[in-house]
């Protein structure tokens, strides 16, 4: 239910410079103190500045984006900024049609409150795959994600995301 854009510029054969922002709209759902499972329409806001930066060949890539989330639901807002460093492994199938990315991160908070009680930061995963006639130009992405946190079994979040990408 989030819609966005994102540019990248190529500062370099080796380092691409990125900025994004999404509109989230979802829900959020709380236990109430009857044991109920509440839902509330939560709103919000992402944007990230982000440098990417090739480590060998065409394959293997670090992302390093500073996020910031801005979000509201049931009367409460909340800022949150993060930095998520990402390990991107990409592998063409078939030369300029098919690619898939296998992408691990870890999400770690930069707000103090979520620095505290031996925060662990969670960790995620995307896989993903790049569709086209000719990926040098343009590609079709669909992804697939998970995110979870490593001191709950229960607490895991997924995505599942569609994007183009077109070089202009």
């Amino acid at each position: 239910t989030n819609i966005g854009l994102a540019y990248a510029y190529g500062l370099s054969k080796k380092v691409n410079l990125a900025a994004r922002y999404e509109f989230l709209n979802g829900r959020t759902y709380e236990d109430n103190s009857f044991g109920a499972n509440e839902s509330y329409k939560s709103i919000g806001h992402y944007f990230s500045a982000s440098a990417r930066i090739r480590i060998k060949d065409k394959n293997m890539s670090v992302l390093i984006p500073v996020e910031f989330y801005f979000l509201s639901a049931a009367d409460e807002s909340a800022g949150i900024q993060t930095v998520s460093p990402q390990f991107i492994y990409t592998h063409e199938i078939i030369s300029s049609k098919l690619d898939v990315t296998i992408a691990p991160k870890i999400v770690i908070p930069l707000n103090e409150s979520f620095t505290e009680n031996d925060y662990i930061p969670f960790t995620g995963l995307n896989i993903g795959l790049g569709l086209s006639k000719n990926l040098s130009k343009y590609s079709l992405r669909p992804e697939l994600g998970i995110l979870f946190n490593p001191q709950s079994i229960s607490g895991f979040n997924y995505n599942f995301g569609f994007g183009f990408t077109a070089k202009l």
